[in-house]
């Protein structure tokens, strides 16, 4: 619902999007549709009014699959070779529904009122990667592409079929995942370990199927794919 994402670690402060006046809206639209949101509800209840804008929000359950695909690839296919982008600093930031709820239920108990980023811990690309291999048992080699590389062939930015999950890297987006939680830790909002939310959405994604059709993340055709590419172009 922020008018940009172009600023890292960026807080509550900046400037939102005009709230839509429309009674339906696109996928477009969806951030306008937030603030107007947030509007009716201030024009309710006035400065009794919590606001939580959550980030990415993963754990278990989170049938986006965006944020259990590296954890589950990682398991899939514990020898192969994984593919990964070529951008190991870009930030990535999942916060666990359980964390949230357990904030906000909180937070409803002693009656606090603002706005806040509820946004998770801000965790460079290659250590995501990193913990999601280790908690997935892979021991296989990986195969890194630049971001231009997969732009050209078709592969999604951090979402939707044959996606590099949470993986984005359009021009302007840059403080898309390094938001400032720092006034929701503040009033108590507490982050489990990386390796265990990783751990409970392995066991999640399980429960699913490792090999299932996926709304996010590639296909193991897909990434077989684009491996053989890579490595035609090395050769």
């Amino acid at each position: 619902m922020y008018a940009s994402h172009a600023t890292v670690g960026a807080d509550e402060s900046a400037p939102t999007l005009p709230p839509t006046r429309l009674d339906e809206v696109t996928r477009e639209q969806y951030g306008s549709a937030k603030a107007a949101c947030e509007q009716a509800c201030q024009n309710l209840v006035g400065d009794r009014l919590l606001v939580a804008r959550a980030g990415l929000i993963g754990g278990p359950g989170d049938v986006s699959c965006r944020s259990g695909y590296w954890v589950a690839r990682s398991a899939r296919d514990q020898d192969g070779t994984m593919l990964v982008p070529d951008t190991p600093t870009l930030a990535t930031s999942v916060i666990d529904v359980r964390d949230l709820a357990e904030w906000l239920l909180g937070r409803a108990r002693n009656r606090t009122t603002g706005v806040y980023d509820t946004v998770g811990p801000v965790v460079p690309f290659a250590e995501w990667i990193a913990l999601s291999r280790q908690v997935g048992g892979h021991r296989g080699p990986l195969a890194t592409a630049s971001a231009d590389w997969l732009l050209e062939r078709g592969v999604n930015e951090y979402m939707g079929p044959e996606s590099m999950a949470m993986w984005l890297v359009e021009p302007g987006t840059e403080g898309w995942s390094t938001r400032s939680g720092a006034a929701a830790l503040a009033r108590g909002l507490k982050h489990r370990p990386r390796t265990a939310l990783l751990a409970d959405l392995l066991t999640w994604e399980r429960d699913q199927g490792l090999d299932r059709a996926r709304p996010a993340g590639l296909s193991a055709q897909r990434e077989h794919d684009l491996l053989a590419a890579l490595g035609e172009n090395a050769n």
